[in-house]
């Protein structure tokens, strides 16, 4: 019987839990992320997770939206309830993942946890980071 993540107004243990779950799956396949978050859009009143890839630069959002795809079908019997529309495949540099990744280079690290406020430029209403790749040197 497929479950089905409800994602909901309010960022909750289970939404937090299958994002961990997809993180997991993504590392162990070698999918190649910058960034993994669940994000707020206040102007959709909505979450996503949004999965940061040079991939989708390099390759086009469609064929990274397809490999997650894939690795979500693969994961259907661990009960996430991740749908493919609960997620936002964006390239490294995009809004707030660049500011995010500043700050993962200043700090050394971004830990996982919620961030909110001003990140270099960048407003983030609520998010639950679960991995930012600091910038190269040569990137900022």
């Amino acid at each position: 019987m497929a479950i089905e993540l409800l994602v909901t107004r309010e960022l909750n243990r289970e939404m937090i839990d299958a994002g961990a779950s997809l993180v997991a799956e993504l590392e162990s396949q070698g999918f190649d992320a910058t960034a993994i978050l669940w994000l707020y859009f206040e102007e959709f009143e909505r979450w996503r997770l949004v999965v940061a890839s040079p991939e989708v630069d390099r390759l086009g959002r469609m064929s990274v939206y397809h490999r997650i795809r894939q690795i979500l079908t693969g994961m259907k019997d661990d009960g996430t309830g991740l749908k493919l529309s609960d997620i936002a495949a964006v390239g490294e540099t995009a809004s707030p993942v660049l500011g995010l990744r500043r700050r993962a280079s200043k700090l050394g690290g971004v830990q996982e946890g919620r961030v909110g406020g001003s990140v270099y430029g960048n407003y983030i209403v609520d998010s639950y980071v679960y991995k930012v790749k600091p910038l190269k040197q040569n990137s900022r």
